[in-house]
């Protein structure tokens, strides 16, 4: 299961727990954001861990520029974001 985000991830594992599944032997579970929990939760979780700093960054420059632009052109960037691979996927 891909969650949104590290939180949701860590309620998709206790609810699976509940059901009598077993992470990851019976069904994989990965989260965004790679939260400091993440890495002490049981099992450990896989995530994608973020630029925040840049997306904070960039989100500011953007901001200010469309503020004092009436011109602004909206577009689309991608940020790269690095796989932490722990024990709750095979």
């Amino acid at each position: 299961m891909i969650c949104a985000n590290d939180s949701n991830a860590f309620v998709v594992i206790q609810a699976l727990h509940t059901m009598g599944l077993k992470i990851p032997d019976d069904i994989g579970v990965t989260g965004f954001d790679d939260t400091p929990l993440a890495e002490k939760f049981i099992p450990s979780l896989t995530t994608l861990q973020v630029q925040k700093e840049s997306m904070g960054k960039e989100a500011v420059h953007r901001l200010v520029d469309r503020i004092q632009r009436k011109d602004y052109i909206q577009k689309t960037e991608l940020l790269s974001v690095k796989i932490i691979e722990r024990t709750s996927v095979k």
